[in-house]
């Protein structure tokens, strides 16, 4: 999911070039030009659709052996501009992906989380620190989180990873970033 995101169409890229087949899932809100490259090539499909849409996810989902869910509202502005959309993308739909994935036999999902999750800390933090969210954001992503790692079955391996800031260049750049 968010496969022409910041970061969705660099791994989309890499995972073609890997020799991976990749279906795309993106509300392409902001357009398709950082994957438009790879609309030719044999092994990639782009459904543009919205991840909250059941019947979009289903489809999306029905074949695949790993899911890999970059989607998000991402950033305490966004949330903020529309708490509603916010929660229902980032912690409503990881949970109905999970479910959906579990019982179409998907083996594995992996949530791109963030360190937002940590709040505020003066201190170097790792997997076992403290949570201490502070905007909605990084709420929602504690709440998506806990219902991926709570869908774990003995045929279905969720992983969460908390990524910190991301920069670097990307075919779909993000201006609210501080260049590095």
């Amino acid at each position: 999911t968010g496969a022409a995101g910041y970061i969705g169409n660099i791994l989309t890229e890499r995972l073609l070039d890997a020799g991976y087949s990749v279906v795309g899932l993106d509300r392409l809100d902001f357009g398709d030009g950082a994957i438009r490259h790879l609309h030719s090539n044999p092994r990639f499909e782009l459904v543009e659709g919205d991840l909250r849409d059941i019947d979009v996810a289903a489809r999306v989902l029905r074949d695949a052996e790993a899911v890999i869910h970059l989607a998000a509202v991402v950033g305490d502005p966004a949330c903020a501009a529309n708490e509603r959309e916010a929660v229902e993308t980032n912690r409503h739909a990881t949970a109905m992906l999970a479910k959906l994935s579990s019982g179409l036999g998907v083996r594995r999902m992996i949530l791109a989380s963030a360190c937002s999750v940590y709040g505020s800390n003066p201190d170097t933090v790792d997997e076992a620190s403290a949570l201490n969210p502070v905007s909605l954001y990084a709420e929602t992503k504690i709440d998506a989180e806990r219902l991926l790692l709570e869908s774990q079955t003995g045929n279905f391996s969720p992983t969460a990873l908390r990524i910190g800031t991301a920069f670097g260049w990307s075919r779909r750049p993000r201006f609210d970033l501080l260049v590095n």
